[in-house]
């Protein structure tokens, strides 16, 4: 099973910055989670992004940014469907 979406996160500047992702529905097991940052400035301005946490409904998606610009991060979530 295949599943993308967008999560919005408003970071602390050059701080690491949390937010939980819920899959739509969970996988049967923990999913592969893939993301980018929609952005023009990555690398400059947007330090990284990551996940914490992965389990079978969702993770947490960490950003790293030099200001406190409300970024989106794409995402696609791969695994077994339940």
């Amino acid at each position: 099973m295949i599943q993308a979406g967008r999560i919005n996160i408003t970071p602390k500047a050059n701080t690491p910055t949390t937010k939980r992702l819920t899959f739509p529905k969970p996988f049967k097991e923990q999913a592969i989670v893939l993301l980018t940052p929609v952005s023009g400035v990555p690398g400059q301005k947007v330090l990284g992004v990551g996940t914490l946490n992965n389990t079978s409904d969702g993770c947490d998606v960490i950003l790293t940014r030099t200001e406190t610009t409300e970024t989106v991060i794409a995402w696609i979530a791969i695994g077994p469907a339940v």
